[in-house]
């Protein structure tokens, strides 16, 4: 599957969530704050790498704050369903609003 049949979400917390309602989650500690310019690259990153199905990246920084990041085929998954993916499915719930949705102008609606 390539990145423009993907679309993401990211989602910040301001503190770790337990991770244990995630399957298959990709946890990734940085040795940088949220804030810091180092870590914006592994941030694009995960978001615009492909995935087959459904892919989820935990991103904690060493300020105790986190980043879960979520790809999905945008064939399979709705913008509403990713979001669900994303939070409701996990019983998790955000500090902020969702900071980022990623789309491909070539591909169609969500």
């Amino acid at each position: 599957m390539s990145a423009p049949h993907c679309h993401a979400l990211r989602l910040p917390f301001e503190a770790v969530p337990d991770p244990a309602g995630l399957p298959d989650l990709w946890i990734e500690d940085m040795s940088v704050p949220s804030s810091h310019p180092l870590a914006e690259r592994p941030r694009a990153t995960a978001s615009t790498r492909p995935a087959r199905d459904v892919r989820r990246v935990l991103h904690r920084y060493d300020d105790g704050s986190c980043d879960l990041i979520v790809v999905a085929d945008r064939h399979r998954w709705g913008g509403y369903a990713l979001a669900g993916l994303t939070a409701v499915g996990a019983g998790l719930s955000a500090a902020g609003p969702l900071t980022q949705r990623r789309r491909s102008a070539s591909a169609g609606p969500a």
